[in-house]
């Protein structure tokens, strides 16, 4: 029993302190044999007081590691011995490690390290590479035809078709210091191949030869067309391409913020929305872009259907009513650029006025809007409120609301700013059917209000009564386009 117990006890002790042996930092000879090292010793827990490694092969040396020698790192304590040398002709050494000040000193670790093996190392063919002033960023002045296969030790793998800058690592090899294309690899090494250790110092490097291909006499490395002969090296644009091999010309001959490469008009100043040519915008308010809403319940909202056709030169049919007891007129409206170019700010005015798309009548209070640029094909949308006594103080009678749209100096057509609204001022005291018609309203049967989507779709529906209930279920819409039904009309509503 004592026995197994001790068995066991020592196999757990073994196991829990398994040491691990490591050769690192080699340095080679000029084979594949390397005659330098460091050994390092891993230990899952430090020793009682030291351990003793013994090295043999053609010299045995014997090392002791103190307790206090090993650091702690990464679960693991660590000693690295100092630089170990071998003369040429030892192939393989043994390094035995005891812990020491325990019980029952046992060999922790026993390891033969093979001094000579290409395991480590990967087999290229190369090519010597001569770079003008030994400088990589130049051209090549010889690439040799004549190949090289070298097993390499390197910190990566190379590319092929590559040139890199390689140097000996430890000792003055095949290599030495040079610029090498690497022709094939990695592949298995070869013993009866050179043998080195490499370090990449750069690359991988251009491999434009030092020649003249056009034959214009300017060598490919200072050609600004190598391919394509130009003694006199013209670059136009300064881009550092010749003009006869360079179809972009990055210049800007106009000014106008467009390269001439993908400038249409480059000798005339023009927006880049335009391709770099001249334009014009085009301003445009149309009736089908206006909703008005006033206290004329009957009025369909949508301007170019209250009177469709109507285009002055007398009293419209149907108007909109603007009570002098604190009435108010909403629309809303957008303006859209059909030019080819974007817009110049400008700035939109409202009047009041006896004549139809007439500028003279009284211009509304503080309600001049500033409209910034607006690009081709977009729109500028508002809505805006106009108040009887702040804005349009006027007697009784029939007007225009106008909205002017002021020309932004660029304009293709000026005619299309304006559109006139037919308005009609009163009050609630005016008697009926004496030229002011009276809207107020009256009882009637109830009747089905129906709202659509522009395409058609029902979304709404709401019994009412009266035109102001009409009125006010439309007004709780949020905010759209709306087609609408009551029955005796159909009307168009934005919000």
């Amino acid at each position: 029993m004592k026995k197994l117990l001790f068995i066991i006890f020592a196999f757990f002790y073994l196991n829990t302190h398994a040491d691990d042996i490591e050769i690192i930092d080699k340095t080679y000879s000029n084979s594949y044999c390397y005659t330098g090292f460091k050994i390092r010793l891993k230990l899952d827990r430090p020793p009682a007081r030291y351990v003793e490694m013994t090295v043999g092969g053609g010299i045995s040396r014997i090392y002791k590691i103190y307790k206090s020698d090993f650091k702690y790192s990464n679960g693991k304590f660590i000693y690295d011995t100092q630089q170990l040398n071998f003369y040429n002709g030892v192939n393989r050494i043994d390094v035995r490690v005891e812990s020491k000040g325990a019980r029952r000193p046992k060999i922790r670790e026993y390891k033969t390290v093979n001094l000579c093996t290409l395991d480590e190392f990967k087999g290229y063919t190369v090519r010597s590479i001569d770079y003008k002033n030994n400088d990589p960023t130049s051209c090549i002045t010889n690439n040799t035809i004549s190949t090289q296969f070298f097993n390499i030790i390197s910190t990566a793998n190379l590319i092929t078709n590559r040139v890199y800058a390689l140097e000996d690592g430890t000792f003055e090899g095949p290599i030495g210091r040079g610029f090498y294309r690497i022709l094939s690899g990695p592949s298995a090494p070869r013993t009866d191949a050179w043998t080195t250790v490499s370090v990449i110092k750069g690359g991988p490097y251009s491999e434009d030869l030092c020649i003249d291909s056009d034959r214009d006499g300017i060598p490919d490395d200072n050609d600004n067309c190598p391919r394509t002969s130009n003694p006199n090296q013209e670059d136009i644009d300064r881009d550092g391409k010749g003009d006869v091999c360079d179809s972009q010309d990055n210049r800007d001959s106009d000014g106008d913020g467009v390269q001439n490469y993908e400038d249409n008009c480059p000798d005339e100043a023009g927006p880049r929305s335009n391709s770099g040519c001249p334009g014009q915008s085009d301003l445009s308010l149309s009736e089908s872009d206006i909703n008005v809403f006033s206290d004329c319940f009957e009025c369909t909202s949508q301007l170019d259907l209250l009177n469709p056709g109507f285009l002055g030169g007398s009293i419209a049919i149907n108007k909109h009513v603007l009570i002098m007891e604190s009435g108010v007129i909403r629309t809303l409206f957008r303006v859209k650029n059909t030019g080819d170019v974007a817009s110049n700010p400008t700035k939109i005015n409202f009047y009041l006025s006896s004549g139809y798309h007439s500028t003279q009548g009284l211009k509304a209070n503080n309600k001049t809007l500033s409209v910034g640029s607006i690009n081709p094909g977009e729109f500028y949308i508002n809505d805006i409120t106009f108040n009887y006594n702040t804005d349009f103080p006027v007697d009784r009678g029939y007007y225009y609301l106008v909205i002017d749209v002021e020309s932004d100096g660029n304009e293709k057509d000026n005619q299309n700013n304006y559109k006139s609204i037919p308005v009609l001022v009163k009050s609630t005291f005016d008697q009926r059917n004496i030229n002011t018609p009276d809207f107020s309203n009256s009882k009637q049967k109830p009747y089905k209000v129906f709202v659509f989507s522009i395409e058609g779709l029902l979304l709404l529906q709401k019994v009412v009564t009266t035109k102001d209930e009409e009125k006010v279920f439309i007004e709780s819409l949020s905010q759209g386009f709306y087609i609408v039904k009551n029955g005796k009309e159909t009307y168009k509503v934005a919000k």
